[in-house]
């Protein structure tokens, strides 16, 4: 992210990567960006301000993910560890390392701050407890995505029919939600009162999300419209809007209670491998692997 360049519409182009984004994230306090990618990079800076401050570290191998620990802490999951960064100065502060080469797919921070997940190819899923720097691992089938609950139960999502509810200290399986299709993304809102699922049904069934209540699991809402699977899920903070990123070049934003559009479909090039919304709602993070940018969309005006 070491040059900008802004663009029509409230957007921001971010650029400065060498290799393919894999992850972006967005500060809990919406200072912050953070985005990593295919050369072992981890990138981090003020939120639409670009270069002033701005830090780089590497990983000797590819970098696949990152996750806010804090306002103050940010960690990046590699091929063989996860290293976790200070803001500030780009200091590292220490270093998880994987008991075997890894593939990540997704690296969550539990909302207590206590563990941090992170899922990979191959349905592996390691839970790391950070005080006391210890990891436990798990099969999980074909995991796609996971996710924080506001309780800290893990959710799974275990590739076709399952999303599994675990305990993260114990590995321990709370409940479980039959679907009819693979789940292959998995969002919580803020407060922690309604998750959105990403599902393909294959046979015809095409793609969907489906939004429940937590910890009822009632479902409560349809979105269909996808025309292919959904990389990313973001709810606002009120949880009445609910950002969608899809592998075929777009991010849409609506109200998910009756599937309102409520903007032309965000473009991406050529494949929105991710996406961040910020805590105040104003910023949308997309990733652009194919051109190593990150766009940073100003909903005010874009909306506007």
């Amino acid at each position: 992210m070491a040059t900008i360049k802004r663009g029509r519409g409230g957007k921001l182009i971010l650029k400065g990567h060498k290799g393919m984004v894999r992850g972006v994230a967005i500060s809990p306090d919406g200072q912050w960006i953070a985005s990593t990618d295919s050369k072992g990079q981890l990138r981090w800076g003020p939120l639409w301000q670009g270069e002033p401050d701005e830090r780089f570290v590497a990983h000797d191998t590819a970098a696949m993910a990152c996750e806010w620990l804090s306002e103050h802490r940010i960690a990046s999951a590699s091929l063989s560890e996860i290293r976790v960064f200070k803001r500030k100065t780009g200091a590292l502060l220490y270093e998880l390392p994987f008991a075997e080469r890894f593939a990540p797919t997704d690296l969550r921070c539990s909302p207590c701050g206590r563990w941090l997940a992170v899922g990979g190819q191959g349905g592996r899923l390691v839970v790391w407890d950070l005080p006391a720097r210890t990891a436990r691992r798990y099969k999980a089938g074909g995991l796609q995505q996971i996710a924080f609950a506001a309780d800290g139960t893990l959710l799974v999502s275990e590739g076709r029919d399952l999303l599994k509810a675990v305990d993260p200290a114990t590995g321990a399986e709370r409940w479980r939600l039959a679907v009819q299709g693979f789940v292959q993304a998995v969002g919580v809102s803020p407060d922690g009162a309604l998750m959105a699922l990403g599902i393909w049904a294959p046979g015809g069934g095409g793609y969907q999300i489906d939004v429940h209540t937590l910890p009822e699991r009632e479902r409560v809402g349809t979105i269909a419209g996808n025309t292919s699977m959904s990389t990313g899920l973001a709810f606002s903070s009120s949880g009445e809007l609910l950002a969608v990123g899809a592998m075929s070049n777009y991010t849409r934003l609506l109200r998910w209670r009756t599937g309102e559009e409520l903007s032309p479909r965000i473009q991406g090039l050529p494949v929105s491998w991710g996406i961040a919304l910020s805590p105040d709602d104003s910023t949308l993070a997309t990733i652009e692997s194919a051109t190593k940018n990150v766009r940073l969309w100003d909903l005010e005006r874009f909306l506007g």
